[in-house]
């Protein structure tokens, strides 16, 4: 007799969800009844038009209530909340002025891409790390990591200071970073200017950088300044 009980409110219960299942899509297919699709579509496009969204952002809309009925909206107009970010989760607001007033406010979210560099094998302590070391993963998050190298140019002439498994993400944190010149080092100077140039030796009075200004000592002994480059290179630009 238990058994059959059993039986009868399990059957009972598939019956119930079935019979729900197709409430909501006779709801759905209503004519006069906002289709929920219909509704998320034009959510994400709305969301398309935001700033800094791209075709490589990834754009998710949901309802709060997948069994919501709404009546079908002639005039609908979507705005996020006064404060509300533009990227990362939001809510995103939904109203209908004709013909029947409703509103609600839908879940979305906005990710961009990050870059980032993974480790393809297991590194060691001080090794150099270059392009054949890594590969480019671009990868959706709200809250990427701090300091994450995104820019293969920032593996110029920089070691590892821990070691690194394989599959790790490179952050700025985890390379130690060469000057591109060092205090007393000879370096070549190349001056030019309009419609001349001249090169000639000095020695660096400080450690730089690619990019950055350093002071050199010219064999005539005069201190100028110029722009560090990578191999030894000392550049002075002239008008």
């Amino acid at each position: 007799m238990v058994t059959k009980i059993l039986f009868f409110k399990n059957t009972l219960g598939v019956l119930l969800t079935v019979l729900l299942s197709i409430q909501l899509a006779w709801a759905q297919a209503d004519p006069q009844l906002q289709n929920h699709e219909e509704l998320r579509g034009r959510a994400i496009q709305f969301l398309t038009t935001l700033p800094g969204v791209t075709h490589e952002s990834k754009i998710k809309v949901t309802l709060p209530d997948s069994q919501l009925s709404l009546v079908n909206c002639e005039s609908l107009e979507f705005f996020l909340p006064t404060g509300s970010s533009q990227h990362g989760n939001m809510r995103l607001g939904a109203r209908c002025t004709a013909p029947q007033a409703w509103s609600l406010y839908l879940i979305a979210s906005i990710l961009q891409p990050v870059t980032h560099f993974i480790t393809l094998r297991a590194m060691e302590k001080g090794q150099a790390v270059n392009l054949n070391d890594v590969t480019a993963n671009s990868v959706y998050e709200q809250h990427p990591p701090n300091g994450l190298i995104n820019d293969p140019q920032e593996l110029a002439g920089r070691t590892l200071i821990r070691p690194l498994p394989a599959g790790a993400s490179l952050r700025s944190n985890d390379l130690h970073t060469e000057p591109t010149l060092t205090r007393g080092q000879t370096v070549k100077i190349i001056a030019t200017g309009k419609g001349f140039g001249i090169t000639y030796e000095g020695k660096s009075l400080a450690n730089a950088m690619a990019g950055e200004a350093v002071q050199v000592r010219t064999q005539s002994n005069h201190i100028i300044s110029g722009i560090a480059r990578t191999g030894g290179i000392v550049e002075i630009v002239g008008n």
